[in-house]
């Protein structure tokens, strides 16, 4: 009988020990230590910060309100091959890198002009630097050629997105 015992004591401590590491093998813990807002919107973080403008130059630019759009008004192209190259600047204040791409949006003006920027796929922007306290920049060039000599003057306005995704 205290064989038995001693067997049934050993096979449920056996069981217990067993099920104990078979569930920390499957399962993830996830601590947390200071204030996170999973609330928030990615554009809360990572957004256009500044648009370059030269009315001189031939062309003017604006942010939209939600920090995610960068319009650009053009003015200064005059003749076949001519470009202007009109600077924008994208700032990562969050806590994480990110992978950011930006793209031209249609216009009505297909095949009058080329579109480049020189960010063309997805990036990584880096994240704030907590220890110098500046937030993660980059600067990007949109390059606009006009393809065909206009016979009327010509004012387009060209519209950047930029698509941003936490993390790498």
């Amino acid at each position: 009988m205290k064989k038995r015992k001693l067997a049934v004591v050993s096979f449920l401590a056996a069981a217990a020990l067993t099920c104990g590491i078979g569930y920390a093998a499957v399962s993830d813990t996830l601590d947390m230590i200071g204030t996170f807002d999973v609330n928030g919107d990615i554009n809360d973080y990572i957004y256009f910060s500044k648009a370059g403008a030269d009315e001189k130059v031939g062309y003017t630019a604006t942010i939209t309100n939600d920090n995610d759009k960068a319009t650009f008004t053009i003015t200064g192209l005059k003749n076949k091959g001519n470009s202007i190259t009109i600077p924008f600047e994208i700032t990562n204040k969050g806590d994480l890198d990110a992978m950011v791409s930006v793209t031209t949006l249609p216009t009505d003006a297909e095949g009058i002009y080329k579109i480049e920027t020189d960010w063309d796929a997805p990036k990584t922007l880096s994240a704030r630097n907590e220890e110098t306290s500046t937030d993660g920049k980059v600067v990007i060039n949109l390059t606009i050629t006009l393809l065909q000599t206009p016979t009327d003057s010509l004012k387009d306005t060209f519209t950047v997105q930029l698509t941003a995704t936490a993390g790498n």
